[in-house]
């Protein structure tokens, strides 16, 4: 209407002209307005924050993951339950006192510190249960200890602890031994059968123990199906379940879920059952012996107004805790007693001493027990019951002068890393009860070990859990002699119990929410990404099938996708959008500009493994101080030292090729690559290594090294640590590294008793920049030294090779070279640095080999920040660049005849006019190769010295039959198939 009466009035004022003829003439562009909603999102997002100050600033104080806004660290923890059980102990691995996640906005540390447990353990700022732990268990156990708010629980811990005391105890145990002798019954069965899974057996008689000791009731389920027991199991998996799936956390969700309408029949199931044995409690069929119902019936009427409502949950909190850890405890001691049978033994004949051949075991026969006490503790100590334990924090809790616990934060305790600390225990993983000898506990912190919690809040069922483990353990040791195929601690991965997950609709809707956030969080890869034409590609996997196979396979699909594009084309591996370009304009941006100025994190991930923070693989940190330092060492002065070395393992291998002279098809690679290696090793660490002479350790090492990097590289299940390390691939690779290492070394460490050549090498040159305050380390100067042997060997070899086949397959070519070096060094000597320079028709051809094949097919990149290509074309942060070498140097778009070997092509007068980034065989920009020169210094005296005495020959045609491959560089997939005769002397 305003918009109306606005036209209306000024129309009837004004005639309007504009130069614009038509619509689309009009070019739009976009003004972001500020709508007052926006100002007031800000100001309330400002004012959250402003509130929650003290987190943050107490936060800012301790390391931690780097959370993302709002949801914090929540995807670094999620999976089922085994993975985040995973994710959540290896944060606390890498953590030596404490450290911080955000779960959403909740602030929570992770403590393993003695010192800073004790404080949160004994404190009444943190003497409460997370609000989750009381939110989920509260479900089924009401406001019994576990889950009660504090105020209940105060009361009803007060009222309780008295009937946890000895004296009430002791009648205990002649049903824990009468039911554990029942256990011992059943477990005949199964005599003879191989991995057997105790728990499933155990459990059923700790609950037979658990029911008839809490309620007076025999179930008796061990001798048949029993309802308690599968309302107990369902009850705990759809806890378990509820606790590890955060979105079921809210009730407002989860309610709404057949998960929930499930645990509600089994919770009043569960309560009619305790309630009528309440009601009927003379009917009920009841052990002589007195039960925790009747303690608790006895305070009810005492005055302690305890109702049947708070019995009720108290009766199912016990039963569950105290059936589930005591069977769980049970197993583990005796895996633990299979594993070591030295120590079996010795509990067999502690409770043999004790208790004779028939006895049942007495409460006045349990402390006599003493090394099998011991041995619990043990237990314990590796598999405590509770491997994390948390707490609320209710008001700021100081640590120590710089660590404060912030209120409203959470506290979780890693109980089982402080129990494994290396810090704190000596061979921690080692089985060893006699650490807990009273001589041997004297100077450890109390805080060391807290399998049953510990200060006010500790376990109020830890003494009724020891009797009964100690009266089952007795029973069964003096039966049966346990064995396991367990052979150290380390194997037994824990697990925990989970169920299958519900269809409901509800979770559905939850998984789009985070599928559509993780979409916005990344709409500027899908924006410029739009942008670009590539292959279809699928959800979640992307292109990741098109690219599968061997590592001919990968090179062959990779290079005709890129040969079908123009100037870019992109493709999704999985969530990762990767562009591949060979365009020379879009080259010369990207391998000048620091915004893409960095490797891929997968090739420096895996380079590290083998040569560590050398040039290839280091952080962008450490390249750029490392390649500054390293850069005057290639010049052209330092490099003619190397000439000599370069010509006298020329002349070796020479001598070698004698032996092949009129055999067919020889593969080259074999025989070059040992010379190459005996130059890198002379050249690099000034060491005479001899590979052409016989066999070589440093050869089979760097060959096996490459074979594994490259079958790593194309398996991209195994591009993840936490996959790749449980592989014997893994092993293999350190075995070789580790040697690789120790041969390095020793020769830094005893430079001046090493046989060296009389010219200074890179080692001498590592040496000298490490001595003149540059803080290069032993370790650094070992992977730069890795680096460059196996990047220098494995190149030259390669590319002598190629140059070779080339004139073997032109043999006019050869005769211009062969008769370049006669008329440059005569007909016997040998090669010096003044005369390497004179060969230049030899130069042409190196080049045309490098054209034709590149040592590196293709160079990949990461994109730091946004990149402009041009107008419509923007490289996004987060993603990966292919840069198809192999693709500009063959392209018809610039090379003329491209797949004619021609090396006159390099000539100055035709190369003017030609873009520099056609042609990038070393790459170019700041990442240039730093051992070009070296390269081509080493190839060109090589060939001097091998075309003077051979004529080479080829079966190959055209450039075109070789059919290539990449093992981390560039091959024929046949071989170098040569053949060659030696020249008669003119």
């Amino acid at each position: 209407m305003t918009l109306k009466i606005i036209v209306a009035i000024l129309v009837r004022k004004f005639q309007f002209r504009t130069e614009y003829k038509t619509v689309d003439e009009i070019k739009l562009t976009n003004k972001v307005i500020v709508r007052p909603r926006d100002v007031i999102l800000l100001i309330w997002c400002l004012h959250y924050r402003w509130k929650r100050r003290h987190l943050y600033h107490h936060a800012s104080k301790v390391p931690g993951l780097k959370g993302w806004p709002v949801v914090g660290n929540l995807f670094d923890f999620t999976g089922d339950a085994n993975e985040i059980y995973d994710k959540v102990s290896a944060h606390f691995d890498s953590c030596t006192h404490i450290t911080k996640a955000w779960i959403g906005p909740t602030l929570v540390y992770g403590i393993v510190k003695p010192e800073y447990l004790e404080k949160v353990l004994t404190s009444p700022n943190t003497n409460s249960r997370v609000h989750l732990y009381r939110t989920i268990i509260g479900k089924f156990g009401g406001n019994g200890l576990f889950s009660a708010p504090m105020s209940i629980w105060k009361r009803h811990r007060k009222v309780i602890n008295p009937i946890f005391s000895r004296k009430n105890l002791d009648h205990f145990v002649e049903v824990f031994a009468k039911r554990s002798t029942i256990l011992g019954e059943h477990l005949e069965q199964y005599i003879g059968k191989q991995d057997v899974d105790l728990f499933q057996i155990i459990s059923r008689g700790t609950l037979d123990i658990t029911c008839e000791t809490m309620i007076g009731v025999q179930i008796n389920v061990q001798e048949e199906q029993s309802e308690v027991a599968e309302w107990t199991d369902k009850l705990l998996e759809i806890m378990l379940y509820r606790l590890y799936k955060f979105w079921y956390h809210h009730d407002f969700i989860f309610k709404w879920t057949t998960l929930h309408k499930e645990a509600e029949v089994f919770v009043n199931k569960y309560n009619l059952f305790i309630k009528e044995i309440i009601k009927n409690e003379d009917k009920s069929v009841k052990s002589e012996s007195p039960a925790l119902l009747d303690f608790l019936l006895d305070l009810s009427t005492s005055g302690s107004e305890l109702t049947t409502d708070e019995i009720v949950d108290e009766i199912k909190t016990f039963v569950v805790a105290a059936f589930d850890t005591t069977a769980i405890m049970s197993c583990f001691v005796i895996t633990m007693l299979a594993m070591h049978p030295d120590i079996q033994k010795r509990v067999y004949e502690e409770v043999l001493s004790v208790l004779g051949p028939e006895k049942a075991p007495d409460f006045q026969d349990l402390p006599s027990f003493k090394y099998m006490e011991l041995v619990i503790k043990e237990t314990l100590r590796l598999f405590p019951g509770s491997p994390f334990m948390a707490r609320e924090v209710l008001e700021d809790l100081s640590l120590d002068e710089d660590i404060t616990l912030s209120k409203d934060s959470l506290a979780i305790l890693g109980v089982v890393h402080v129990h494994r600390s290396t810090k704190y225990w000596s061979d921690p993983l080692k089985f060893d009860p006699d650490r807990f000898l009273p001589e041997r506990a004297t100077n450890r912190h109390p805080f060391t070990y807290i399998p049953f919690s510990a200060g006010p809040m500790n376990c109020i069922g830890q003494k009724y859990g020891k009797m009964a483990l100690k009266t089952i353990v007795a029973i069964l040791i003096r039966k049966f002699q346990f064995r396991t195929e367990y052979k150290t601690v380390n194997e037994i991965k824990l697990t925990t119990k989970l169920i299958v997950r519900p269809r409901d609709v509800h979770s559905l809707v939850i998984l789009l929410i985070l599928c559509l956030h993780y979409r916005w969080k990344r709409r500027h890869l899908y924006h410029h990404a739009s942008k670009v034409p590539g292959l279809k590609d699928w959800p979640v996997v992307g292109n990741l099938f098109d690219f599968r196979g061997n590592a001919n396979e990968i090179y062959d699909k990779v290079s005709e996708h890129l040969e079908f594009c123009t100037d870019i084309t992109k493709a999704w591996l999985g969530p990762i959008l990767v562009y591949g370009i060979i365009k020379p304009e879009y080259l010369e941006k990207v391998l000048t500009s620091p915004n893409t100025n960095s490797r891929i994190h997968l090739y420096r991930k895996i380079g590290r493994d083998f040569v560590g923070s050398g040039l290839f693989s280091a952080p962008m940190s450490v390249w750029k101080r490392h390649r500054k330092m390293i850069n005057p060492i290639f010049n052209r002065k330092n490099l003619d030292h190397f000439v000599e070395v370069f010509a006298k393992q020329s002349i070796v291998l020479g001598e070698h090729f004698e032996k092949y002279v009129g055999r067919h098809d020889v593969d080259l690679f074999q025989i070059v690559s040992r010379c190459t290696l005996d130059i890198t090793c002379e050249t690099m660490m000034g060491v005479e290594i001899n590979a052409q002479e016989g066999e070589s350790e440093v050869a089979e090492w760097t060959d096996k090294l490459l074979e594994m990097t490259l079958y790593r590289l194309h398996k991209f299940w195994y591009h993840y640590d936490f996959i790749f390390k449980w592989t014997t691939l893994s092993k293999e690779t350190k075995v070789f590294v580790n040697k690789y290492n120790l041969f390095i070394k020793e020769i830094v460490k005893n430079k001046d008793r090493s046989v060296k050549s009389e010219s200074p090498v890179l080692l001498d040159f590592l040496l000298d920049v490490s001595t003149s305050g540059s803080e290069l380390t032993t370790d650094e100067i070992v992977d730069q030294i890795k680096t460059f042997v196996v990047a220098a060997f494995d190149t030259t070899a390669v590319a002598t090779c190629f140059v070779i086949t080339m004139l073997a397959m032109y043999p006019d070519m050869q005769n211009r070279v062969y008769e370049e070096v006669r008329s440059v060094l005569g007909p016997e000597r040998t090669p010096d640095f003044q005369d390497l320079p004179s060969l230049k028709y030899t130069e042409l051809v190196i080049k045309e080999t490098f054209r034709l094949f590149p040592v590196c097919p293709f160079m990949a990149r990461e994109v730091l920040e946004d990149l402009s290509l041009d107008e419509d074309i923007t490289l996004p942060k987060g993603s990966l660049l292919l840069l198809g070498v192999v693709q500009v140097h063959r392209s018809a778009e610039y090379w003329s005849d491209p797949l004619k070997f021609d090396p006159d092509r390099f000539l100055p007068e035709r190369a003017t006019n030609r873009h520099p980034f056609t042609y990038i065989p070393f790459s170019a920009g700041p990442m240039n190769c730093i051992g070009q020169k070296y390269g081509q210094m080493a190839l060109k005296t090589i060939l001097a010295i091998l075309v003077r005495k051979f004529r080479f020959r080829t079966e190959y045609k055209t450039v075109d039959e070789i059919k290539l491959f990449t093992k981390l560089i560039l091959r024929p997939r046949d071989g170098f198939k040569c053949s060659f005769e030696i020249r008669r002397k003119e």
